[in-house]
């Protein structure tokens, strides 16, 4: 379990928001966002060593009025420059635990999807480590401040001062928190529910479950990518997952009670 939670840029705990790759590896965004600049930015500079950078030349030939002028124009190295176009685009990195190619959204590493999974994990291990919750500092100032609550959206502790920031931001004012003690135990309150919002839309929350395309959808979503498709709501999805998991477990109960009685 510990290699869940295991950042497969740093190789330390992860910390929250986690992304996850295409190859399914996961990192703290700020580690993937960090790891990715330095990537592309030496792909780029190999690019330009690519380049044999002789300055360019002319050379006068004949004489008289018929004069030759030939530039020699300076050689790109086309065969190395070729070979790591091929292998790697300008927006792909390297994993760094499976040495697979991944694609960067154009947006930057935010826009890859996020690990609620691991998250969950992540929280679990801490609150199992018995941290004392007035010993859990702000993840946004430099100042050490203990943290008071725990933003449900971005998945950072906060201070006060922070939170009120946070909550005065248009693009985060819909944001609800949870005390540092209720996200140490893995739990919520029940004024500020964990609640799951969109990736392609951050400002809205997934509430409903396309059949057609078997994927969870925000609203927006649904008018963009989903119309005419059959639909459920994700809290009448829960019910019947919960009522179907039962029954199997019921089911096995029973069988493994039956064959310890014979």
């Amino acid at each position: 379990m510990e290699s869940v939670v295991v950042c497969c840029v740093c190789n330390g705990r992860m910390r929250e928001p986690i992304k996850t790759l295409p190859c399914l590896h996961s990192a703290c965004l700020q580690c993937l966002k960090s790891y990715a600049a330095k990537s592309l930015r030496d792909d780029h500079d190999q690019a330009d060593s690519n380049c044999n950078a002789a300055p360019i030349t002319c050379i006068n030939g004949g004489g008289g009025g018929g004069e030759l002028n030939l530039f020699l124009i300076p050689q790109l190295n086309v065969a190395s420059s070729s070979s790591s176009s091929s292998s790697r685009s300008s927006r792909t990195i390297v994993c760094l635990r499976c040495q697979s190619p991944c694609e960067i959204p154009l947006k930057g590493a935010e826009d890859l999807p996020t690990n609620y999974f691991t998250a969950g994990v992540v929280t679990a291990a801490i609150s199992s480590a018995t941290i004392d919750p007035n010993k859990v500092k702000c993840e946004l100032c430099d100042e050490e401040t203990a943290a008071t609550v725990k933003c449900t959206h971005c998945h950072q502790f906060q201070c006060d001062s922070c939170k009120r920031i946070h909550v005065k931001t248009k693009a985060t004012s819909h944001h609800q928190f949870v005390t540092v003690r209720d996200a140490l135990r893995g739990g919520s309150s029940s004024s500020a529910p964990r609640i799951l919002h969109c990736h392609k839309h951050p400002q809205y929350e997934v509430n409903s479950y396309c059949k057609t395309d078997q994927t969870a959808a925000c609203p927006q979503c649904v008018v963009e990518f989903h119309q005419g498709h059959e639909f459920t709501l994700l809290s009448t999805l829960s019910e019947e997952f919960k009522d179907t998991i039962s029954a199997l477990v019921n089911k096995v109960r029973f069988q493994f009670v039956s064959k310890v009685l014979r």
